[in-house]
């Protein structure tokens, strides 16, 4: 990706700022900006990002609903032996 870097590596925050620290002391520090020249790049990359976001939150989701299914399934099953063996408990058998 190419992009514009400006870089100012400066004396005394008084000269850059227009007022002193009060400190007397040379201030030097480095000013850094960055920016992308081709913004077709930046959206490119943004747009990856939704994208995998997005699919991110669609495994997720089919995750979650697959697993409610089988706990569903699961506790349905359950019921309906818990219901059978009650009822066997209830009446007596007919065979004997």
């Amino acid at each position: 990706m190419n992009g514009v870097v400006d870089v100012y590596t400066g004396g005394s925050e008084s000269s850059q700022h227009g007022g002193g620290s009060g400190g007397g002391g040379d201030g030097g520090g480095v000013l850094v900006h960055v920016s992308a020249s081709d913004g077709d790049d930046a959206e490119q990359l943004t747009m990856t990002k939704t994208v995998v976001i997005a699919m991110s939150c669609v495994v997720a989701y089919l995750g979650v609903m697959a697993a409610l299914t089988v706990y569903c399934l699961i506790h349905m099953v359950r019921a309906r032996r818990m219901r059978k063996l009650h009822n066997q408990l209830q009446q007596p058998d007919e065979r004997e």
